[in-house]
């Protein structure tokens, strides 16, 4: 865990989260659904596809390294209905963390969102898992992958701008903005935007490369999990 960069004028006023794997575990679970999904083609996973999802822009981009690896020929309308109802069933989890943090700040009236780069009808199958939990806490979802307001899916800045935005009261700048996220293309596009961002991440496995390693010295803090984020240290306590 690295320290926040220290800005004795940072002024947080809204708040932007990342979706799979930072709030809920769906990264592991899409592990598990494509590896049922090769093994009843009569297919192995492979470590080249594991190693994609956590950093994967969409599901055509990962169905287009499954498709390459493997040797298959899965249509995307084929993928993506194989993947809906394989999550119905799945046992997907908030991470650690995040109910505790997420309720600290919505009793710190504190404006919260969600900016993913999946598609509405999959955030709306994950999040429905959670009753109220989501629709209580965050103002809107923007779902990069069939959004039309968004032109550009992660790295791109765009779904940061877009859900930043949506607000009632909107912040003044990207600057009084912090995101959240857990993969590098999503920190890349994260930090790109202007805000203050934080990276939540066990797999330093992601880190691979010197450009990698730039972004992470780049975000204000480095996290394993959303159990170690103090809010006090960039302000996020109730003024009450």
């Amino acid at each position: 865990m690295n320290k926040p960069n220290d800005n004795t004028k940072m002024k947080i006023t809204h708040i932007l989260f990342d979706f799979d794997g930072t709030l809920v575990n769906t990264i592991d679970t899409i592990v598990n659904i494509v590896e049922r999904i090769v093994t009843e083609r009569n297919r192995q996973m492979t470590n080249e596809i594991r190693d994609f999802i956590p950093n994967m822009t969409s599901y055509r981009s990962l169905l287009n390294v499954i498709n390459e690896e493997l040797n298959l020929q899965i249509t995307l309308d084929e993928f993506k209905v194989d993947m809906l109802q394989k999550h119905l069933d799945a046992d997907i989890k908030l991470m650690p963390g995040v109910k505790q943090l997420v309720e600290h700040l919505y009793h710190c009236h504190i404006p919260m969102a969600i900016a993913t780069g999946n598609s509405k009808s999959f955030y709306e199958v994950i999040s429905a898992k959670f009753g109220n939990f989501f629709p209580k806490h965050f103002h809107h979802c923007v779902c990069a992958y069939d959004d039309q307001e968004v032109a550009n899916q992660k790295p791109s800045p765009d779904v940061y701008y877009i859900a930043a935005k949506r607000f009632p009261q909107p912040p003044v700048s990207m600057e009084n903005v912090l995101i959240f996220e857990d993969s590098m293309t999503g920190l890349k596009g994260a930090i790109a935007s202007g805000a203050h961002t934080v990276f939540v991440t066990k797999n330093s496995s992601q880190i691979q490369t010197k450009e990698h390693n730039e972004l992470v010295k780049k975000t204000d803090l480095r996290l394993e999990t959303l159990e170690q984020f103090d809010p006090k240290k960039f302000n996020l306590h109730s003024s009450e």
